[in-house]
């Protein structure tokens, strides 16, 4: 990690207190010493400097440096298996998206929305592992959507984006419209790719098509083109 992320509830008057898995980090994989200086950030707020101190806390230096500025594109995305969920929602955070939506579709596998994984706790976890490695603070929003037509007719079609964009193998593949000069929202199914019902609904909904290209592309490689892009 490249900055140190507390919650509110870790402050105690002008000292952060260290959790346990940042006590391990920050003596085994930083070798940081009483008195040296770390990176810190509080989450959702202003990024400074502390000094490390014997009994597991940091000593607040400074906190007024503002994060660094997301990129002006959001994602939609079909749900995947958990385990690659948690690493697609870590990279997300890492890129700097400001909303993700998980969505179920056709080809998502019911038993997917069991998972122990998607708990907020492990989500909120790996939102934390992504921005930690950025070093922004500002956790994005994310949101589950259980039920794909409600969401494309009644939520997606309000969201507030100058394009809206739903990958599909027969769009137009003109990357020039991930560009972040504008708000996008990027719609990606799952690696079978949505159904033509649901890339219809879409598109009568507000979205335009985008092919990524010729190859059939693992969902981690689809974000990670679709938001390298609009770096």
């Amino acid at each position: 990690m490249n900055v140190l992320l507390f919650a509110d509830n870790q402050r105690a008057g002008d000292r952060f207190l260290l959790s346990p898995a940042q006590t391990q980090h920050v003596h085994t994989v930083l070798k940081a010493k009483n008195g040296d200086r770390l990176r810190i950030g509080a989450i959702n707020g202003f990024l400074g400097h502390g000094i490390l101190l014997d009994n597991d806390s940091v000593q607040i230096e400074d906190l007024s440096t503002p994060p660094p500025k997301k990129i002006d594109v959001d994602i939609i995305l079909a749900l995947p298996r958990p385990k690659n969920l948690r690493r697609c929602v870590r990279a997300l955070a890492n890129y700097g998206v400001q909303s993700i939506h998980i969505l179920h579709s056709y080809r998502v596998e019911k038993a997917y929305w069991q998972s122990p994984l998607l708990e907020t706790p492990v989500m909120h976890q790996a939102l934390l592992d992504g921005l930690e490695i950025a070093g922004d603070s500002v956790l994005p929003n994310l949101q589950f959507h259980r039920y794909f037509k409600p969401f494309v007719e009644d939520f997606a079609s309000k969201l507030q984006h100058e394009r809206k964009l739903v990958t599909v193998k027969d769009g137009a593949n003109d990357w020039q419209q991930l560009c972040a000069s504008r708000s996008t929202i990027v719609a990606i199914g799952p690696e079978g790719g949505f159904l033509p019902y649901e890339t219809e609904l879409f598109q009568a909904n507000g979205f335009d098509s985008i092919n990524l290209g010729a190859r059939i592309l693992s969902v981690e490689n689809a974000l990670s083109a679709v938001c390298a892009f609009a770096l």
